[in-house]
């Protein structure tokens, strides 16, 4: 059985599905990419998550969809380093704490970093809460323009490797980030978020579960799917001030939970 999870106008992988020989060929009805399967598939028609499509997948392969959900697991080892990385840059596990992630594969998906940096100076001056940057080695610059607009000493911690960042992030009471991979590995760990979507189709990458805030402008032009906009509206018009107001809601929610739960659990296996 060979499955094409893409939900795409591109015959490349449908393509790759029919090379494979499988005896069992299985994706979506798009576009004229079912005619490489031999096993009707579902109709892309009602928006809705990524991860809902891949369980219509699912079913269809036998399985069953109750009781999945995304989940990333972490080491005893990781969760450790993560806690003694932390300790070393003077961040205590008992504060709340703010990750921030500015970046995203393409430029069109990403908040201008300088907002990010204003963002965290209202957060800095009004909320009991610390920041922390996350990023790649990749994204250096973009975490450097946004802690410069912060104009504060904010720790940042660019990763070498996905593992790391993961440890890190789990660590986050929130997270303020784009419509990027991070994202979802947050809703994964049952981190709750906060992020911004504009050329990218919503309804499709939306975060699974709950306690995530997705600030959208559904301007005419969206979503456009395009890796570079020289206006960039559906991005520009998200304001600090809209996404600060989502922070406080945010933090008033997190701050019962963690009473209840405490620093030692471990998201993600609650």
């Amino acid at each position: 059985m060979v499955i094409d999870p893409f939900v795409t106008y591109e015959l490349k992988q449908a393509l790759m599905t029919y090379l494979s020989g499988g005896k069992y060929r299985i994706g979506f009805e798009k576009a004229g990419r079912e005619v490489f399967f031999n096993v009707k598939g579902p109709v892309v028609s009602t928006p809705k998550r990524m991860v809902d499509h891949l369980l219509d997948l699912v079913e269809l392969a036998g399985g069953s969809r109750e009781g999945c959900e995304p989940e990333v697991f972490m080491s005893d080892t990781e969760i450790q380093w993560a806690n003694r990385a932390l300790a070393e840059k003077g961040i205590s596990t008992y504060e709340v704490t703010i990750g921030i992630h500015p970046g995203a594969y393409y430029p069109s998906q990403r908040w201008p970093a300088k907002r990010f940096g204003e963002l965290t100076r209202r957060i800095l001056a009004q909320c009991d809460a610390r920041v922390i940057l996350l990023g790649s080695s990749d994204e250096e610059g973009l975490l450097e323009a946004a802690k410069k607009s912060a104009g504060a000493d904010i720790q940042i911690f660019s990763c070498s490797g996905i593992r790391e960042f993961i440890a890190l992030l789990s660590k986050c009471d929130l997270l303020v980030c784009n419509n990027s991979s991070p994202l979802h590995i947050a809703s994964a760990l049952k981190v709750p978020t906060i992020s911004m979507i504009g050329a990218t189709v919503t309804p499709l990458w939306l975060p699974f579960g709950v306690n995530n805030v997705v600030l959208n402008k559904k301007l005419s032009c969206s979503p456009c799917n395009r890796a570079v906009c020289k206006d960039h509206q559906c991005m520009e018009s998200i304001s600090v001030a809209e996404v600060f107001e989502a922070v406080r809601s945010q933090i008033a929610h997190i701050k019962p939970r963690r009473k209840i739960k405490g620093r030692s659990t471990v998201k993600g296996k609650n």
